[in-house]
C-alpha cells in the first residue's frame, strides 16, 4: 500500500525560478519540489496555455544550491538531504 502522505508531498513545490539559458524557445521555469525533484516548464507556453512541461529531473545538491543562491536564497537543508540521498543511490549521476 502506498503512503498517502508521501504521495501528496512528492510534487509540493518549494520554489520556482525563472532561468534564461538563451534557448530559442525562451526562458524556463524551474520548479523545485520539497522532495528535491525539479520540474522544468517553458515559460511562454505555460503562460499562454497553462502547459509547457519540458522534463523532470532528480536534482543534484549543487544544482539546487545554485538555483537558490542565484536569487539570494538558501536551499532548505531537507531538500539537500533528499538530493544527497539520490546521489548516494546513484539516481542522478
Amino acid at each position: 500500500m502506498l503512503n498517502k502522505d508521501i504521495n501528496n508531498k512528492q510534487a509540493e513545490v518549494d520554489a520556482v525560478f525563472l532561468v534564461d539559458k538563451g534557448h530559442k524557445d525562451g526562458k524556463e521555469l524551474h520548479c523545485v519540489t520539497k522532495r528535491g525533484i525539479i520540474f522544468i516548464l517553458n515559460e511562454q507556453k505555460y503562460i499562454n496555455n497553462g502547459y509547457g512541461f519540458i522534463t523532470a529531473l532528480i536534482a543534484r545538491p549543487n544544482q539546487v544550491k545554485r538555483l537558490y543562491r542565484d536569487v539570494g536564497m538558501i536551499c532548505p537543508k531537507y531538500i539537500l538531504g533528499f538530493c544527497n540521498k539520490y546521489v548516494d543511490n546513484g539516481w542522478n549521476i
